[in-house]
């Protein structure tokens, strides 16, 4: 079994940030409620219930932004716990490091997930999107189309995942470089929602679907990976992991 060098990830930090913010708004909205209707019972008058009404509605309309914030926060984080179950089955050779984040020339990248292994370091994009997504490596926006429940068809846009993890490979490779590491990073993008239909061509970085086999394929992708510019000595693996696990935004690569 590999070994995860970090527990802690923020997609499931925010998503419990979120579910404390949406309690304690919920628990004033009761209290306001609960106000409006003692007072009413008191003075027998709808006047206070109309005001506390009127009082509760920015607080019911940030609770609805807060909630769909916390949806998307918490689908993204499920994906990545999903990965990370796949992760984990690979050789003890292999060691994780999901949710890093690296700043290099003064711009940063938050990767999902990281793997060191003696043939190589891969950088990981994980998307858990549902519905046909499709596109081309070189598209700066690639397409996707699900239908509802009910049959209505959405159509959506957004960055190009391949292009994504094309800048956290550079950023990563810069950052490693800087240590006097001189590293191929490999660069892979995975679907992790079995509701997926995934159609982007990509030539460089391989696109895996989790409906197309994906645990198993990119597993074996890794560990069969070999290209001569990957390989790593125990030696520099370990220096690698050390690096990586002491990079914070605020602070320089150090060792």
């Amino acid at each position: 079994m590999a070994k995860i060098l970090k527990k802690t990830n923020h997609l499931g930090e925010e998503v419990v940030k979120l579910q404390k913010e949406i309690l304690s708004l919920v628990i004033k909205v009761f209290i306001f409620l609960l106000s409006s209707l003692m007072i009413n019972i008191i003075v027998k008058n709808v006047l206070p219930s109309v005001i506390f009404g009127i009082c509760v509605l920015p607080i019911i309309a940030k609770i609805i932004g807060i909630y769909n914030v916390y949806i998307i926060k918490k689908t993204g984080y499920a994906g990545e716990v999903k990965m990370l179950k796949i992760f984990e089955c690979l050789p003890d050779t292999y060691s994780i490091i999901p949710d890093l984040e690296i700043e290099v020339e003064g711009k940063h990248s938050q990767i999902d997930t990281v793997i060191i292994g003696s043939n190589g370091v891969f950088a990981i994009e994980t998307k858990n999107m549902s519905g046909k997504i499709y596109g081309k490596s070189t598209d700066k926006q690639v397409s996707q189309k699900k239908t509802s429940r009910k049959g209505n068809i959405y159509n959506n846009t957004f960055y190009n995942p391949v292009k994504q993890v094309g800048t956290h490979v550079y950023r990563l490779a810069q950052a490693l470089k800087e240590e006097n590491v001189n590293i191929w990073v490999q660069g892979i993008v995975y679907f992790s929602n079995p509701n997926s239909n995934v159609c982007i061509e990509s030539n460089n970085i391989p696109v895996f679907s989790c409906n197309e086999n994906g645990p198993r394929q990119i597993s074996e992708y890794i560990m069969k990976y070999n290209d001569s510019r990957s390989s790593l000595s125990a030696f520099n693996q370990f220096k690698i992991e050390n690096l990586l696990m002491q990079y914070t935004l605020s602070k320089k690569l150090c060792i």
